[in-house]
């Protein structure tokens, strides 16, 4: 992990539930954290959550921006 994944990592810990993320057409909704996994969803599937490794979810995130708080 380099230190801008690190910066991102720092950024999304200190981020709250609910959170809208955006990276072209695509959005993610932050819900939580688990050990080692980040849980989102999308606007799209509202019922479904899904879990991805950190550093998946960190390289995904790099150059998405912040929507909502």
């Amino acid at each position: 992990m380099n230190a801008n994944q690190k910066e991102v990592l720092i950024k999304l810990l200190g981020l709250p539930i609910g959170t809208i993320l955006r990276k072209g057409k695509t959005e993610r909704i932050l819900c939580g954290l688990m050990p080692g996994m980040i849980v989102y969803r999308t606007k799209r599937s509202k019922t479904k959550f899904t879990a991805l490794n950190i550093n998946s979810f960190i390289k995904w995130a790099e150059k998405a921006e912040i929507i909502e708080v």
